[in-house]
């Protein structure tokens, strides 16, 4: 594999021509593996000569010290470049160059001693050559991050305590980095989209403008204080884009980033910030930079002011940063980095939450700062709430569980109060009321999460009682646990929350981003509901009354949230995603419901209204086809436009005028309509692999029995999947329609 020196030294090659400093026994330059094997003349450039370049074998342009020798010593030895140590303790990171050869008895040295008496001979090799004394490399050590009272490690404290051994033994061994040439090439390309710095700032400035100055991945003061320490000290640089320094700047970031991140708990924020940009920038910030400004580009209406201004397509930039966040968190892991800044840019939360140990509790301390213990705590629960809404989605149990977490709430301060000194900071939380919410009565992002937060909890319970093994008795039991525990907590918000269910809110003197707070709380109250009544039906044969309001209820919502031009301007992802997760599943119970009602002969009592329902599903439906077809929510919003344009249609234009003759002869089908469909879902995989594993209902506490309609109905499992049963339903057939 090709490879390249992390660490620059007097005699590292630059990009320009330069000769290698190889001499055969002849007093002759030195040729390449293949010029040398093909009997041809090379120009001896390193790293690569320009004949393998035009015979396109610049991969195995390699030159080797002694040819055909096996353990032959140079008789000229020249003085070392100096190893480059990073990190403290008894675990120094050592940046080595393998252009430099190194002694046998690296393995022995000490800190000190490795950074001067590391001495080898320089040579100037191809950028594909393989590291010299390859065999006497140290194995590269794994970070196993956050060990608990159960690890393998745990054995060691005790001896320590027993005092058999130290118990801060730690191994002394020296960790080298080696980046590939292939790993450095990509991260050259990385490195490209910060030339139009202009671009970013107006990005990153629009994101927080529309976000009131707040965000789910970093504060706003830190976001700038990056960029602006970025474009002082690697401006010219990224603008140029020379690929000679650029090459030298990644060597910096990676090196930077494979050193760990020292500060104790009186560091300010800005000081911490400074800690991953200018001359210390990180790929867990170049990532956080990109992250943000595919954000931005997604959230953005395709006809934006800013994306005319600056020539690009929205969802295809916000592609592209995506990618490149992407190749940053990959550098990142080839660091081994687990830190405060990888948890801004990651994507796989769940297991840094872990492995930085942030589950079993966060306090600001004399190694943590306050801002940075809110951060952590707004980490976590924002963490804890997306898993447990994703698992919900997907049909599958959460991989984080609030009985095995220790959940804390941050405390409800706004960005711009986290920022403040230590003393503003106490005269502010001591206006926080005794559960930790602002008494300014305003909605703040970290007022919306520490709601939202009980929700999920309470949302888990309903996943666990989905899942679980249970006889009817205990699931009614449980489920008037949960409707109490729900209550309870809602209860005990400040009244300014409450009023968003209880009062109809005039959107007109909304903000677009209060609008969306307040739809994503009435929704967390909504949705558990429509999951529970529909485990009821389930498992109990509940009636089905109580799920088609709460289903109107959310869709009703969600059309007004998607009509408001405001908000969609300004948070399109968030809106498409609230189509999909939100709005489908209402939109198909109440298309399902309506279509039953159609069905009957003569209902006695209507849950929806015909006229009006079709009207809003036609909205819906309209509204699903304008979803871009390069947005990733495309295809379930089309597939389930395909599935509500279908059964207005069989509603519209029946095919069969005997149907309704027909469905006189089965009165006995009808008292329990919806008990079959309710479990659709919020979840990911087939209805078959997720079908309640537990007691069956009995046939004869449901008013369908044991009658066979020709097709089951899935339990809980993907939106999609409902969408695809939906699809495969005989039209024709009013017959299955009885059941729901």
């Amino acid at each position: 594999m090709q490879t390249s020196s992390l660490t620059p030294t007097p005699g590292s090659i630059s990009a320009t021509q330069v000769r290698t400093g190889k001499y055969r026994r002849n007093g002759q330059l030195q040729s390449c593996e293949p010029c040398r094997k093909s009997k041809l003349r090379c120009d001896h450039i390193v790293p690569i000569c320009q004949r393998c370049i035009r015979r396109r074998r610049g991969n195995q342009c390699v030159y080797l010290s002694t040819p055909l020798a096996k353990s032959r010593r140079s008789p000229r030895a020249e003085l070392p470049t100096p190893s480059t140590i990073t990190g403290d303790g008894g675990s120094p990171d050592i940046v080595q160059s393998v252009e430099t050869g190194r002694t046998s008895t690296v393995h022995g040295a000490t800190a000190n001693e490795a950074s001067t008496c590391g001495n080898a001979v320089q040579r100037h090799r191809a950028a594909s050559a393989p590291p010299l004394n390859a065999r006497c490399e140290p194995p590269s050590s794994q970070n196993p991050g956050f060990l608990g009272v159960t690890s393998y490690s745990s054995i060691f404290a005790d001896l320590g305590n027993l005092g058999v051994v130290p118990s801060n033994a730690e191994s002394s061994q020296v960790r080298y980095v080696m980046v590939s040439h292939h790993r450095m090439t990509e991260s050259c390309e990385v490195l490209s989209f910060l030339k139009d710095r202009s671009t970013l700032n107006r990005f990153v400035s629009r994101i927080f403008k529309a976000a009131g100055g707040s965000s789910n991945m970093c504060l706003e003061p830190i976001m700038k204080r990056w960029l602006l320490k970025l474009s002082i000290h690697h401006g010219d640089v990224l603008k140029a884009q020379e690929p000679g320094r650029i090459r030298r700047m990644c060597e910096l970031i990676w090196r930077n980033t494979r050193s760990p991140l020292i500060f104790d708990g009186s560091i300010s924020p800005l000081d911490w910030a400074c800690l991953g940009t200018g001359p210390n920038l990180r790929w867990e910030v170049v990532g956080c930079i990109a992250a943000v400004t595919g954000i931005c580009a997604a959230s953005l209406d395709p006809s934006d002011s800013l994306l005319a201004e600056t020539g690009v397509t929205g969802i295809d930039f916000a592609r592209r940063m995506l990618d490149l966040a992407d190749a940053c968190l990959g550098f990142c892991r080839d660091c081994q980095s687990m830190n405060d800044m990888f948890l801004c840019a990651t994507g796989a939360e769940n297991n840094t939450v872990i492995m930085m140990g942030l589950h079993q509790g966060i306090e600001a301390n004399d190694k943590v700062p306050f801002f940075l213990a809110e951060q952590r705590k707004r980490a976590l629960s924002g963490i804890y709430s997306s898993e447990v809404g994703l698992a919900a989605f997907l049909g599958r149990p959460p991989r984080l569980s609030y009985r095995h977490i220790t959940l804390e709430l941050p405390l409800d301060l706004s960005e711009a109060q986290l920022m403040l000194g230590r003393d503003e900071i106490a005269a502010v939380t001591a206006n926080l009321d005794k559960d930790g919410f602002s008494q300014v009565g305003r909605m703040e992002r970290v007022t919306w999460l520490r709601a939202w937060v009980r929700f999920a909890c309470r949302r888990e319970d309903i996943l666990d009682l989905a899942f679980g093994q249970h006889t009817p008795e205990e699931v009614l039991h449980r489920a008037k646990l949960i409707q109490d525990m729900t209550e309870e907590q809602w209860a005990g918000l400040p009244p300014f929350i409450q009023r968003v269910r209880d009062e109809s809110m005039d959107p007109s003197r909304l903000k677009p981003l209060e609008k969306l707070f307040h739809f994503y709380i009435c929704q967390g109250l909504r949705s558990n509901e429509l999951l529970l009544q529909r485990v009821l039906i389930r498992k109990t044969g509940a009636g089905s009354t109580k799920l088609i309001q709460t289903a109107r209820a959310i869709f009703k919502d969600v059309l007004h949230l998607t009509q408001r031009v405001d908000v969609s301007s300004c948070f399109m992802m968030d809106v498409n995603s609230i189509l999909v997760i939100h709005g489908l599943r209402s939109a198909a119970i109440i298309a399902v419901e309506l279509l039953k009602q159609e069905q009957l002969p003569h209902p006695d009592s209507a849950l929806l209204p015909r006229s009006q329902t079709i009207q809003e599903l036609s909205v819906f439906a309209a509204r699903l086809g304008a979803v871009d077809p390069r947005d990733g929510s495309f295809a379930i919003c089309d597939q389930g436009r395909k599935v509500i344009t279908r059964i207005l249609d069989k509603i519209l234009s029946p095919q069969h005028a005997g149907d309704r003759v027909r469905a006189d002869r089965h009165p006995q089908q009808l008292d329990r309509p919806q008990q079959n469909i309710e479990q659709f879902s919020v979840s990911g995989t087939s209805g078959e692999t997720l079908r309640n594993p537990g007691p069956t209902v009995d046939a004869s506490t449901t008013a369908t029995g044991d009658i066979d309609f020709g097709f089951d109905t899935p339990y809980l499992g993907h939106d999609g999947d409902f969408m695809q049963w939906l699809e495969h339903v005989d039209w024709d057939r009013p017959e299955p329609w009885m059941a729901l």
